[in-house]
């Protein structure tokens, strides 16, 4: 029987951005990821937001 080929498409720029930087954003500590966080709501909203909690492992 023959198996079915996948067919690959090009990768899309988020696809391509996320490969580059997982590495460096696997080694980020909770603190760090934080303030990442509250940067890019900061950027989205253009204020300030309330801090949401923690993720949990």
């Amino acid at each position: 029987m023959k198996s079915v080929k996948k067919i690959v498409g090009k990768k899309t720029p988020g696809t391509l951005i996320v490969e580059k930087y997982r590495p460096r954003l696997n080694k980020l500590t909770p603190a760090e990821r934080q303030q990442l966080r509250d940067r890019a709501m900061q950027i989205a909203f253009g204020h300030e937001s309330e801090s949401a909690p923690a993720y949990r492992r």
